[in-house]
């Protein structure tokens, strides 16, 4: 869940989803 706030937090930032994508990947 606490990843799904971090991707919803980067795409209303405008951020692409590959750049979330590959920053869920390192964390991961």
């Amino acid at each position: 869940n606490e990843k799904l706030k971090v991707v919803a937090i980067l795409s209303g930032s405008g951020i692409d989803n590959e750049t979330i994508i590959k920053c869920l990947n390192e964390t991961l």
